[in-house]
């Protein structure tokens, strides 16, 4: 058994065999004469006893249970990029394609992104030093996420249509939609919160990485959302529609510039 030892003149430490307990020796850095302690001065700390139920033998019957570390996947970033890019494309051509997206189709689109972001955004902002979810308690928690995050959609849409008596999103107010997009992210901050027990600075990020890449895939759809948006599509249109009036196409036969000097056939 070894016994330490520290030297009190140079603070150094080191280790002897308990055949020199209780002799008087020079240290090996200073050489300054030192006393080694006996075995019964040493301090011998014991693992703290395990509880619960043990067997014959004193032997714990329950294991601990492991932490599972939920850690960046690039599969799924690969996933979540292809999905994205895809949506985007697809955004395009619906631009080329309706004069107004439908509204089946822009709701279709918000369920379907809703528990993918959901499920990539947990993986960016939950807290590394607690066990997070994963495999079907994840994805089950981001289902419910991203249809509540659908949802707040549906809140954007319906809210104007029935208060304001809006035909369209095109009409909402600038006012009226920063109110709107205010309360869209307190409910999907505090949905976030719950689904993934996230902190509430996090829970808001959650909620902003969808609401940020709806948007975007929104008006890229060419649907206005406000009034502002709005104005600005129609203004493209009308310069559009100008440089068109503004080419002139000259006639196949020009008239001549003074009827009178048109001479008169000969009769």
């Amino acid at each position: 058994m070894k016994i330490a030892v520290t030297c009190p003149g140079c603070l150094s430490r080191f280790e002897v065999s308990e055949k020199f307990a209780g002799k008087t020796g020079p240290c090996p850095k200073c050489k300054k004469e030192i006393t080694i302690p006996n075995l019964s001065e040493q301090v011998v700390i014991h693992a703290p006893e395990s509880e619960g139920p043990k067997d014959a033998k004193g032997t714990p019957v329950l294991k601990p249970i492991r932490r599972v570390d939920v850690n960046f996947s690039w599969p799924l970033a690969a996933l979540i990029g292809g999905v994205s890019l895809v949506a985007l494309v697809i955004a395009i051509g619906v631009r080329f394609s309706f004069a107004e997206p439908p509204t089946a189709l822009l709701a279709i689109a918000a369920l379907a992104l809703g528990p993918l972001l959901a499920y990539g955004g947990y993986f960016f902002l939950h807290e590394s030093e607690l066990q997070g979810y994963s495999g079907q308690s994840a994805w089950g928690r981001a289902a419910v996420c991203g249809a509540i995050y659908a949802i707040t959609w549906a809140i954007y849409w319906l809210v104007p249509v029935y208060i304001f008596e809006n035909i369209t999103m095109a009409e909402t107010s600038l006012v009226t939609a920063s109110v709107l997009l205010l309360v869209m992210v307190g409910i999907g901050s505090v949905t976030a919160v719950l689904a993934f027990d996230l902190e509430n600075f996090a829970g808001v990020m959650h909620y902003l990485l969808y609401l940020a890449i709806t948007m975007i895939l929104t008006v890229v759809a060419g649907t206005a959302i406000a009034e502002p948006l709005a104005r600005t599509g129609q203004g493209a249109a009308e310069t559009g529609g100008n440089k068109k009036r503004a080419v002139q196409v000259a006639p196949a036969n020009p008239a001549p510039a003074n009827p009178a000097a048109t001479p008169k056939p000969k009769t």
